[in-house]
């Protein structure tokens, strides 16, 4: 057999090798041997039958179990491929023919006729998806994804639905009694710092710094004594969210 193949065979076939007996071993570099020199460099079934000591018909059946092993995206088989593609042409075919005996007549040989077709992509294994265990439940990002979306809609429905305890300055919100006519209208939607920081999925102090530095529009819609309240801009949150991935 041709040394450089076999030595190529050897090396990326080991793993399979440690699982099989000398007999089936010797037939499985059989196969992939057969295989690379036939589909890939060219040969006959007739030159390559004598060197792995096989018939003919016993040589055709290892290149079809070649083929399908091929098909099928073996991984061996595809990394067998790969390291002979890249051995240049003339070093693949340096290859020593057959002797023919004086006695018998030269004939012309006629090479199998094989369907070679392009060899499959290694198999590879997909990435894990990260997942937590939250009190026995496993959860995805997406659901993660999904159930901070949720929590945006009930916050929007609230706050454009539902009653506040007390009237804001700016008149979002009103109790019974009040006249909405009596205050200034702001078609504006805004978010005290706690529902503001649920809305986005961050701390409270992260919410606070951006309205400080003015990257999110706030306002006082309560004070006393000692602190101002305020209340921060949807429009703004729903940007922070994008900017920063917070989706």
């Amino acid at each position: 057999m041709e040394k450089t193949i076999i030595d190529i065979i050897d090396k990326k076939a080991q793993r399979q090798y440690n699982r099989m007996t000398g007999i089936k071993r010797k037939a499985y570099r059989a196969m992939l041997y057969a295989g690379v020199q036939i589909t890939l460099n060219g040969y006959s079934v007739r030159e390559i039958a004598p060197e792995i000591d096989y018939s003919e018909s016993g040589t055709t059946k290892l290149v079809q179990k070649w083929i399908q092993l091929m098909q099928g995206g073996d991984v061996t088989v595809n990394l067998i491929i790969n390291a002979v593609q890249k051995i240049p042409m003339s070093r693949r075919l340096a290859h020593k023919q057959t002797p023919v005996k004086e006695s018998e007549p030269i004939t012309p040989s006629t090479p199998v006729q094989v369907e070679i077709p392009k060899p499959m992509p290694a198999i590879t294994r997909p990435t894990k998806t990260k997942v937590k265990n939250v009190l026995g439940f496993l959860i995805t990002p997406e659901d993660e994804m999904r159930e901070r979306a949720a929590i945006r809609s009930s916050i929007l429905f609230f706050q454009s639905y539902g009653k506040g305890k007390e009237p804001r300055m700016n008149g979002e919100y009103y109790t019974p009694g009040t006249n909405p006519d009596e205050v200034v209208k702001d078609e504006g939607k805004w978010l005290p710092l706690d529902t503001a920081a649920l809305y986005c999925g961050c701390k409270e102090e992260v919410i606070n710094i951006a309205g400080q530095n003015g990257i999110i529009e706030r306002r006082v819609y309560r004070r006393n004594a000692n602190r101002n309240y305020y209340e921060y801009k949807v429009d703004d949150l729903d940007r922070f969210i994008r900017d920063n991935h917070l989706l």
